[in-house]
């Protein structure tokens, strides 16, 4: 049996199992309900500060990455922001492109716009 999933607990998935897992631990993953608690190293790396990830970070996150102007036209920012702002202009309903470019990298850069309103990592 297929669990059948939106956009945004598509890319909470990719991202919690694949995309941000170089720089961020995970505790109460919850995928049939789109909801995760990230856990981020601090920068005096003794402390771990707890971001809660759910539809609507999911959906900031689109937000915040569709309105980036990103230095390198090229960089794979560039290329999650247009079509994030595809998905945000036509009222989330999303696009057929989408399916075939969000990936684990997609989601990580969506998963940190959410948090950090820019890309810290990677």
């Amino acid at each position: 049996m297929e669990l059948e999933t939106d956009l945004e607990t598509d890319i909470l998935i990719a991202g919690v199992e694949g995309g941000i897992n170089y720089w961020a631990g995970v505790e109460n993953y919850d995928y049939k309900n789109c909801s995760v608690d990230i856990l981020v190293e601090d920068e005096d790396e003794e402390t771990l500060t707890k971001h809660h990830i759910d539809k609507v970070m999911i959906r900031i996150g689109l937000a915040r990455v569709a309105g980036h102007i990103p230095r390198n036209e090229n960089s794979m920012v560039a290329q999650t922001g247009e079509h994030a702002r595809r998905i945000v202009s036509d009222k989330w309903a999303g696009n057929e492109d989408w399916d075939g470019f969000q990936d684990a990298d997609t989601a990580d850069i969506i998963i940190q716009f959410a948090i950090f309103g820019d890309l810290v990592y990677g």
